[in-house]
């Protein structure tokens, strides 16, 4: 696959909009249970009834996640796309082609925000990881033809650096 041909731009807009998708299904929800949590049904019907407590604490974590996907979002809008050679060190906004020691592939694209999300662009699946990642922290500052080892599930699996974009 030639990398150069993915679209970063778009690229980065569908991740935004999948994440505009999530933020405002989080907002509705944490809306939605604050306003269960709050309601006449929800009153005690004795001291060991909890319900309301149990959902003015799901409203809040809800309402916390829809922040962090919102802070999350503004991240991703903040982006500044760039170009990598085969010279250049890996970094944010690179798009990079893996290749594990069995020959499967694996796209990856780093963003500063919403790890772990994957995003269809031209029939290739290119999967979201941040520099806090594991995966992340072993490719920045990597270059083309490098390879990096991950333990994870205490199994250990190389990755080479195919392509960088």
């Amino acid at each position: 696959m030639a990398l150069e041909t993915l679209d970063k731009q778009q690229l980065l807009a569908a991740l935004i909009d999948q994440l505009e998708q999530q933020v405002g299904g989080m907002a509705r929800r944490a809306r939605d249970v604050a306003a269960s949590a709050t309601h006449e049904e929800s009153r005690p019907e004795s001291d060991k009834d909890t319900r309301a407590i149990e959902e003015s604490y799901l409203a809040r974590g809800q309402a916390r996640q829809a922040a962090e996907a919102e802070a999350a979002l503004q991240m991703l809008r903040a982006v500044r796309l760039r170009h990598f050679d085969q010279d250049s060190d890996i970094a944010l906004a690179a798009l990079v082609l893996l290749q594990d020691e069995e020959g499967e592939g694996r796209t990856v694209f780093i963003a500063p925000a919403a790890g772990g999300s994957r995003v269809e662009l031209q029939g290739h699946r290119i999967h979201v990881v941040t520099p806090a990642s594991p995966l992340g922290r072993a490719l920045i500052g990597k270059q083309l033809d490098e390879d990096v080892e991950l333990l994870a599930g205490g199994r250990s699996r190389s990755w080479s650096i195919i392509e960088l974009a």
